[in-house]
């Protein structure tokens, strides 16, 4: 299961990754012309100077150097960690590019059961009601199935949208109870 502090570090990432497609103007459609390993190097430089130790991190940085703006070692690691994502995500549509990859409902079942997919814990907040976090948890549900659907993933689907019914008795694999 996902702890709080793994769930925050996890959320400040995608933020920032948000935020340099939102507020930045970055797009997939830039970071798909940085073939050199750009967005990884970028990263790398974040990630060593934000060990406040001195080296290359400046040197390895691929762009104009105005571009390198380190702040704090915490923020640096979450700019390094966004940078991540957007090459995960550069790789990932080259690949798909080349050959489909399409993810089965063996293997969302499989990772379902061994909780690598389990829902993340919700930070405890006073002002968040019981009811809106599952609101919130059912919202999470709805676009997994979404994206099972539009993946061409039917075991998948169907496994999902019988999870989050909370009638899992079709599936005799699954090995756990429903979390609401």
């Amino acid at each position: 299961m996902i702890d709080n502090d793994t769930l925050n570090a996890i959320v400040a990432i995608a933020d920032e990754r948000d935020r340099q497609l939102k507020v930045e103007g970055w797009t997939n459609q830039q970071d798909d012309t940085y073939t050199q390993g750009e967005l990884a190097l970028a990263a790398a430089s974040y990630i060593l100077y934000a060990t406040g130790k001195p080296g290359p991190s400046g040197a390895l940085w691929p762009w104009i150097p105005k571009w390198f703006k380190p702040k704090n070692q915490r923020r640096d690691l979450v700019r390094a960690g966004a940078l991540i994502v957007a090459e995960l995500e550069r790789v990932a549509r080259r690949d798909a590019a080349r050959e489909p990859q399409v993810l089965s409902g063996c293997a969302v079942r499989a990772a379902i059961q061994q909780e690598a997919m389990s829902p993340p814990t919700v930070p405890p907040n006073p002002d968040i009601t019981l009811e809106l976090q599952r609101r919130q948890f059912m919202a999470a549900i709805d676009y997994a199935i979404e994206v099972a659907s539009t993946s061409g993933c039917g075991a998948g689907e169907s496994f999902l949208k019988d999870w989050r019914e909370g009638d899992v008795s079709e599936w005799p694999e699954f090995k756990g109870p429903v979390p609401w």
